[in-house]
């Protein structure tokens, strides 16, 4: 929920600061100039959640891949069958084989 979170917190602070900004009927330079670096902050801020809960998520599904990962066989369904029938047969399958 974090950038959610930014931005819900983002627009109350905005409200409250166009009623203080707005209060005397004016806006100094100072106030457009801050309301302007708050916009970019806002963006920043959303960005950098953004990222940390992308790279936060890949690492959790990365160590969850490692331990979920069944075993790969890199055979084919005939060398696989042809191992079988040899072990049906009596016969020991080497690594080489598999």
């Amino acid at each position: 929920m974090g950038v959610f979170s930014v931005t819900a917190g983002s627009s109350v602070f905005a409200y409250a600061w166009l009623y203080w900004v707005l209060k005397d009927q004016m806006v100094d330079s100072t106030e457009a100039w801050l309301t302007f670096v708050f916009f970019f902050v806002l963006v920043g801020l959303a960005w950098g959640l953004d990222r940390y809960k992308e790279r936060s998520m890949k690492n959790d599904n990365k160590n969850k891949d490692e331990e979920d990962k069944p075993m790969v066989i890199h055979a084919s369904a005939l060398e696989i069958y042809r191992v079988l029938i040899d072990e049906r047969k009596g016969k020991e399958a080497s690594p080489a084989e598999i």
